[in-house]
Formats: structure tokens, sequence, C-alpha cells
């Protein structure tokens, strides 16, 4: 991480925590305020406690809701609720469908600008998945295919 942050100073990551806090959340921060990295990274983890570790190590770098953060909010927002959380999160990264629930609706994007959050699902690989997804008007996609993605962009 510390050569890519090296290399490409400019450029914006998308980091997932994936090992426990005490391994990761202070020498991660310290890694991101030694280069400046404070607005140019999002991260992201599907664990509570790995997250708790590194928002209260890092308050300033933005971060994505964990699973059971995104699965709360997804709960509120069927049942017009979503005021009723004050999110610790900028994002919410989330799959389409969840346990056979479909979380991309028009409701769930509804519920996440009246919040103020952005809308970045997962993992969408297909051109015909990408299309429709990006006419939902989502604020990001995560892609193991960014070629794909370029080309629905038409770029």
């Amino acid at each position: 991480l510390e050569a890519l942050f090296q290399k490409y100073p400019d450029r914006r990551y998308g980091i997932e925590i994936k090992q426990t806090p005490a391994d990761t959340a202070v020498p991660f921060c310290t890694l991101i305020r030694t280069y400046g990295m404070q607005d140019k990274v999002l991260v992201s983890s599907f664990g509570q406690e790995n997250m708790d570790a590194f928002r209260r190590e890092c308050p300033e770098v933005a971060t994505s809701a964990t699973q059971d953060e995104a699965t709360l909010f997804v709960v509120l927002s069927m049942l017009y609720l979503e005021h009723v959380v004050t999110p610790a999160y900028e994002t919410l990264q989330v799959p389409e469908r969840s346990s056979g629930i479909l979380v991309l609706t028009p409701r769930f994007l509804e519920a996440a600008r009246n919040r103020n959050l952005l809308v970045q699902p997962w993992t969408i690989n297909s051109e015909p998945d990408l299309r429709r997804i990006v006419a939902l008007g989502v604020d990001g996609i995560n892609t193991d295919y960014p070629d794909r993605l370029l080309t629905v962009l038409g770029r």
C-alpha cells in the first residue's frame, strides 16, 4: 500500500480491512496520514469491530457501512425510517440482492440520498448488469472488470 501511495499519490483508493483491528487500525491510519491520503481513501470492512477501531483511530477518513450497518439501513429504508439512524459512514457498498431480497431499489436509493449517502453496489461484472445498475443512478460500482464498466460508460 505504501508503494501505491508513493507511486500514485493522486489516485483514489477503496481499501477493505480484513484483519483484526489490533493488527491494522493504528498503522493503517498512520500510513494514510503520512502520505496525506485522508481525502483519497474510502475504507470498508464487513467486520464491525474492525471498522469501529479504524473510525476511532482515523475519524477524518471516509468509511463505508459495515454489513450490520448496511443491513440496518436497508430495513429502515423499507420502513421509511432511515431518518432514525445517524450514519457513521459516508457510503453504502451493497450487493444488488441479499438473502433473496432486492436491495437496490428506487426506495433504497431515495433513502440513501435523504441521508446524503453514496451508493456503490458490488460486485457487478457483466455488461448487461453494469448497464442496468448504471441506469439506476448509483454513485459508483465495484467490479472485477473495470474495462467493461468503462465500455458501458462510453470511455
